[in-house]
Formats: C-alpha cells, structure tokens, sequence
C-alpha cells in the first residue's frame, strides 16, 4: 500500500529538519516505531514542549494511516 505524503506529514518532518533523502524512511519509522525512536537525538529537539507537539502529530498521523487502511481493506470485501 501506497501513503500519499500531505501537508501534515511534511510539516512534521519539517519540524524535524528531515533531509530530503531520508524522507521515506523516517515516515516510515515514525509510523511503525514512533516519535521516540526519531527524537531521542538532541538534534531534533529543542524542547520537551516541543517533543510533545511532534507526539501529538505523529499520533494524529497514525489515526489516518489506519482510517485510510480501513476504507481500503472494507472497499476490497
């Protein structure tokens, strides 16, 4: 399955300074893994607040991920 990538997704990785060659693989991380595994590194976080945010938002993500994969395995039966 394919996950477009939106305007939330790259503002999150925005946030996180992603550059543009490992894009699909810290989507990918940040889905299956989560936030923790992305920001436990300094370099991406400035605050604890600001960690907060980027939970909520990787949090957010992963509720339409599973939508989107629900509205397709229910249009398949």
């Amino acid at each position: 399955m394919q996950v477009t990538i939106d305007k939330d997704i790259l503002e999150l990785l925005d946030s996180l300074n992603v550059s543009e060659d490992k894009l699909e693989s810290t989507i990918n991380i940040l889905l299956i893994e989560g936030i923790d595994s992305i920001t436990s590194n300094e370099i991406f976080i400035e605050s604890e607040k600001k960690k907060d945010l980027i939970k909520l938002k990787v949090m957010e993500l992963k509720l339409k991920y599973m939508r989107k994969t629900i509205e397709i395995l229910n249009n398949d039966y």
